[in-house]
């Protein structure tokens, strides 16, 4: 999977973060999670936007955005939540 990634395969990305994640932290799989999103895995970008819902709600909504855009149902409902509830506000 690291390879994988490495040679730029968005899933592999993904699927190393979210081994990463769960082995050591989250911290350490960000980097991964965020290579997998800006290749266009939209299930990485769901996962950055939730670990920045806490923190930074402007960033959080970029990467739900970016997995709306590539049709993550979830993000798209966590989207209009996020806008209607702390953006608009």
């Amino acid at each position: 999977m690291k390879q994988g990634c490495e040679f730029g395969v968005a899933l592999s990305c993904h699927e190393w973060a979210w081994k990463t994640k769960k082995n050591e932290s989250m911290a350490k799989a960000l980097p991964f999670f965020d290579k997998a999103c800006e290749l266009g895995e939209e299930k990485s970008c769901y996962e950055l936007a939730l670990h920045h819902l806490t923190y930074n709600r402007k960033r959080s909504q970029e990467y739900l955005i970016s997995a709306c855009q590539n049709f993550h149902r979830q993000a798209c409902d966590l989207k209009e939540k996020v806008e209607k509830n702390f953006i608009h506000k």
